[in-house]
């Protein structure tokens, strides 16, 4: 016999199971920028590479996003966490033990593809078991608490583990902690008693969405927003900081934590400032906040002691939470049975974004193969994130102003 407790208790519980898959994703997102010098001799490949190979795993990110948002609508949600979970580990490990190029680059792609399950696998357990006025303040502070996952994968303890055990027995291991997660996942999360697959959504329902302006305009403003986190955090910000400031790598990697540090702290406080400034404002205002933000770091480095460089970076992390005022945004404008694909379309132009920015500053830093790299050459490879940011608060003012800024009816 259950008791009421119990009954009350155990949405948390599937919840903090959801949130779990999230934070180990993003510990193995960060994999590639914690061990890059590390992936780039055994794949013998230069940095250009690197940036392709991890544009690969957001590109497959953004592109599974609403084909994701399908499966859950259609499947029990823990047996598409179960198989996420184990391609994520199998490709994982894959990637870490093999040096073909083919399977490194396919292995990157399956890697991304399973990871999309995260932030959607967390909004169907929302939508599921907590009330829809709860659901902004839940998926920011879910937002919150998986991105510690970037912290613990950039972190120290995990650093120290590759010093003294290489990076191919560290990265073994990651994989055997997902697949003990995805065994946990399909014998303890069960689906509500009176929930319905959604038989009645149809490809004509994501139709709806593909076919809105307004859908479009938020998904392109996601994309030119997202390369602070994505472009400079997950990836090049470590070894801008070191050539830029003179730090050592370990002093490097601590202060791009505090990045992450600031996202855990902004995913839930920007929902909260949204109820009181509008999720619209707060999205033109982090915009124009990242752009200011880089700017200054690469055009006044000498102003940077080190407790400044930690406070600024943690900033940046407050403003980079402005994704969930963004994804709560699009959602407002769709009927419940939209909630899903909303989030997934959203999230998978974001992650194409992190695709096009890994890729373009790769891409700008390998212009000199060998040549060891300066302050100017990552300068210039930087540069998009604070244009693609200002273009990206200026487009979201202007398409508010239009006419199809309105719910979009089925």
């Amino acid at each position: 016999m259950v008791s009421q407790s119990e009954k009350r208790l155990y949405p948390y519980f599937v919840w903090m199971l959801s949130v779990s898959f999230f934070f180990y994703q993003l510990v193995l997102r960060m994999w590639p920028g914690l061990v890059q010098n590390d992936l780039i001799r055994h794949w013998g490949i230069d940095e250009k590479s690197f940036g392709w190979i991890n544009s690969i795993y957001y590109c497959t990110y953004g592109l599974m996003q609403i084909p994701m948002a399908l499966l859950f609508d259609r499947f029990a949600y823990h047996r598409v966490f179960f198989i996420s979970s184990f391609l994520c580990a199998f490709a994982f490990f894959i990637l870490n033990n093999s040096s073909d190029l083919r399977i490194v680059f396919l292995m990157s792609g399956i890697l991304g593809g399973s990871s999309a399950a995260g932030v959607l696998g967390m909004s169907k357990v929302l939508s599921l078991w907590f009330p829809r006025e709860m659901y902004s303040r839940m998926l920011g502070l879910s937002i919150g608490i998986g991105l510690l996952g970037c912290i613990v994968g950039k972190g120290s303890l995990i650093n120290e583990c590759v010093k003294s055990w290489g990076f191919r027995s560290v990265g073994t291991g990651l994989a055997i902690g997902f697949m003990l997660l995805a065994v946990l996942m399909i014998l303890f999360m069960r689906m509500p008693k009176v929930y319905k697959t959604a038989s009645s959504f149809c490809a004509s329902d994501c139709l709806v969405l593909m076919r809105s302006p307004l859908m479009w305009g938020l998904g392109i403003v996601n994309f030119l927003l997202v390369g602070g986190q994505a472009g400079f955090a997950d990836v090049w910000g470590s070894g801008y900081m070191s050539v830029a400031y003179g730090l050592s790598r370990e002093y490097a990697l601590d202060a791009v934590q505090y990045i992450f540090l600031g996202v855990v702290v902004g995913s839930p406080l920007m929902p909260w400032i949204g109820k009181k400034i509008t999720d619209f404002w707060v999205t033109v205002l982090c915009g124009f906040l990242i752009s200011g933000l880089f700017v200054i770091m690469m055009t006044r480095p000498c102003m940077y002691s080190h407790h400044i460089l930690r406070s600024s970076m943690f900033f940046l992390g407050i403003v980079c939470g402005y994704q969930t005022n963004l994804l709560s945004l699009g959602v407002d404008f769709v009927d419940k049975r939209f909630m899903g694909v909303t989030v997934g379309f959203l999230n998978s132009l974001n992650m194409i974004g992190g695709a096009f920015f890994n890729a373009v500053i790769g891409t700008l830093m390998g212009m000199n193969p060998g040549a060891e790299k300066t302050v100017s050459d990552h300068n210039i490879a930087l540069s998009i994130i604070p244009i693609a940011a200002i273009a990206g608060s200026v487009m979201l003012l202007i398409i508010r102003r239009l006419s199809f800024w309105k719910k979009i009816s089925s």
